[in-house]
């Protein structure tokens, strides 16, 4: 998927490896993950737009309006798992309240975080702070809650502007954007696809608030870097290789 230099180069690799990525893209419509499946096609819909000039690509872009439809009518997992997520929206859209919902406990959980913010939007509650600030939100706003759904604001960016006010999310908002406008990088798929799929995840997650999370990013994030620095300085060698032997 990333086109490492190291995978792919025989044909029989390439064909094991699309073996491999049609029945993870198959699995995951049955498992019906809602973040595997929103990060699958953000990848797909990031490589038709950057290579959309290659016909087979446009062909395929075409054909993803219909996967999804294909997958409601053939796979009762998936079908269940889009009527749940609607169900649940209009659910708590209303205010209403049932205990064990999954995307309900998040929208609550950003308004507090943004409530919060509002109290002190230059300098913030504090990140020592933020825990006991949020739970004074929802024990006036949201008592029916029970503990476990308490969450901290699931986002991002308002979880750094509620505890550390306007500069903290500034300074979050130029780390997040950041990887999209480093040149050279900017039309590297696997780079941009990286990065975005990671933006998605800060929009409703707060996962850089655990250390396998920070992990994960930051490691991630310099292994592609590493492998797109070495194969475009492999590049350049074998170009300075060539010009020197028409030199000679």
């Amino acid at each position: 998927l990333f086109s490492l230099p190291a995978i792919g180069r025989k044909a029989d690799d390439r064909k094991w490896l699309a073996a491999l990525l049609i029945a993870i893209f198959i699995f995951q419509h049955l498992l019906a993950s809602k973040t595997g499946l929103l990060g699958t096609y953000l990848v797909l819909v990031l490589y038709v737009v950057m290579h959309w000039r290659t016909p087979r690509v446009r062909m395929a872009g075409w054909m993803l309006l219909f996967i999804p439809l294909a997958a409601w009518a053939i796979m009762p997992t998936f079908r269940n798992r889009l009527r749940f997520v609607l169900w649940d929206f209009q659910h708590y859209s209303r205010g209403a309240y049932t205990e064990g919902l999954s995307d309900a406990p998040r929208v609550i959980s950003v308004q507090a975080g943004w409530d919060t913010w509002k109290k002190n939007p230059l300098a913030g509650c504090g990140y020592g702070d933020l825990r006991r600030e949020i739970t004074e939100w929802y024990t006036r706003n949201t008592p029916a809650l029970k503990d476990y759904e308490q969450l901290l604001p699931s986002n991002e960016f308002i979880l750094h502007g509620a505890a550390g006010g306007l500069m903290a999310f500034l300074l979050f908002f130029i780390a997040a954007l950041g990887p999209f406008f480093v040149r050279g990088l900017r039309r590297s798929f696997a780079w941009i696809s990286f990065h975005g799929i990671a933006l998605m995840g800060f929009l409703y997650e707060i996962g850089l608030e655990t250390q396998f999370g920070v992990f994960i990013y930051a490691f991630l994030g310099c292994w592609i870097y590493a492998i797109i620095a070495g194969s475009s300085t492999a590049k350049a060698g074998q170009h300075a290789a060539v010009a020197g032997v028409w030199r000679i």
